[in-house]
């Protein structure tokens, strides 16, 4: 769901993600594009973009933590292809982020998020953001 946000500094649009409900352990999913109030999807669902931009400062929140020392891993994608913006939650944390990455879109560029959970994680309710500007 994206919402375009301005300040007198920086005009950006906010792109959000979801998973409602458990990830389940050693999986990999593709958050749906919105608020989180569909199940994860089984296969890969790329929105297109509709300017040109760059995709930057990636957060993840979640209700549940992946637990013990089980590492789940958010990355986005463009195209087909990882992109380097790719943030990481560990153990009991409930949030991860990426601020150093960046990537250049053009319009009719298509972007996803992957989600690999750890093996016995027990991540849920997950909602993911980053900005294009």
């Amino acid at each position: 769901m994206p919402t375009t946000c301005h300040n007198p500094d920086r005009h950006y649009t906010v792109l959000v993600f979801g998973v409602a409900g458990a990830v389940g352990a050693g999986a990999t999913v593709y958050p749906l594009p919105g608020t989180g109030t569909a199940a994860e999807a089984a296969a890969e669902l790329k929105i297109p973009v509709a300017r040109t931009g760059t995709i930057r400062n990636l957060y993840v929140k979640m209700i549940t933590a992946p637990a013990g020392a089980v590492v789940d891993t958010i990355t986005v994608r463009k195209g087909a292809a990882d992109q380097t913006l790719e943030a990481t939650v560990t153990a009991a944390a409930t949030t991860g982020n990426d601020t150093a990455h960046s990537f250049a879109v053009v319009a009719g560029n298509e972007i996803s998020v992957k989600y690999v959970s750890g093996g016995g994680s027990t991540a849920a309710n997950v909602i993911v953001s980053m900005e294009m500007d």
